[in-house]
């Protein structure tokens, strides 16, 4: 896939992407999100949306019809978190569901990276037991 602003070459896929969905932290919907990455020849793209999945449905239909392949994900807190089939669905939708209800596991690990400011780390995050088809991405120190 040829980013054609920079004319690289780009053989990764963008795997933390927030649309308008993450409060203050994208603008763009998904499917203005997904055009653009289709006039730059993206063949993958990731949506990452801050704690929600509202807006996977629209970003998996736009990836259709742009002939993108998507992957579905969310941030929570900092750690992304993208699923896998089915199984991985089910996960994302328990994550964040999860979050929202206040379960204490989530609810700590964000609460205390917001207020205290500390270095995220796997030692301060979810372990990737809680969410078996699931990948965790942490950020780097």
């Amino acid at each position: 896939m040829a980013d054609a602003v920079a004319g690289v070459v780009m053989s990764f896929p963008h795997l933390h992407v927030a649309s308008s969905w993450s409060m203050r932290y994208g603008t763009h919907t998904p499917t203005q999100i997904v055009a653009r990455a289709a006039e730059m020849g993206i063949e993958t793209l990731a949506l990452t949306d801050r704690d929600s999945l509202a807006g996977t449905v629209e970003f998996v239909r736009a990836c259709s019809s742009a002939g993108i392949a998507p992957v579905v994900g969310t941030d929570i807190g900092g750690v992304t978190l993208l699923g896998t089939g089915q199984d991985g669905w089910a996960g994302l939708c328990a994550a964040v569901s999860a979050v929202h209800a206040g379960a204490p596991v989530m609810r700590a690990t964000y609460s205390s990276q917001r207020l205290t400011e500390t270095p995220r780390s796997p030692s301060h995050c979810p372990s990737p037991r809680h969410f078996p088809c699931s990948l965790l991405s942490y950020p780097r120190r």
